[in-house]
């Protein structure tokens, strides 16, 4: 027999800002040719970090989402309404799409005390 879940219940937030920052890590390896001598290669790859700010009741939040693959967090624009719940230390967007965007809490500010870019 299937439970029942309950409907997720979004408040209505605004969004304030959308950082993107890059990472990039070096990895080294190490491979030994038939001659016997060894050869370190090192391989660069860059990953994307996305710090979403969104305003709710009168608490700022900025999560953290990294996408796995290839992908922006979605086609907000600065300003604008947003659906958002929020579930421990997770804060979830709803996407123009209907689909869910989860992202980790890394701050939470005083809407009152916040500064944009700080």
């Amino acid at each position: 027999m299937a439970k029942d879940k309950a409907p997720k219940e979004y408040q209505q937030g605004k969004l304030l800002d959308i950082q993107e920052k890059k990472d990039k890590t070096t990895t080294y390896t190490t491979t030994k040719q038939k001659d016997g001598k060894t050869v370190t290669t090192p391989t660069t790859t860059e990953e994307k970090h996305y710090f979403i700010t969104v305003q709710s009741g009168d608490l700022v939040y900025v999560g953290e989402y990294t996408p796995m693959f290839f992908g922006k967090p979605g086609d907000w624009i600065i300003g604008d309404p947003i659906d958002v719940r929020f579930d421990g230390n997770k804060m979830i967007l709803r996407k123009p799409n209907g689909k869910e965007l989860k992202t980790k809490i890394q701050k939470r500010i005083r809407a009152a005390d916040y500064q944009p870019g700080k």
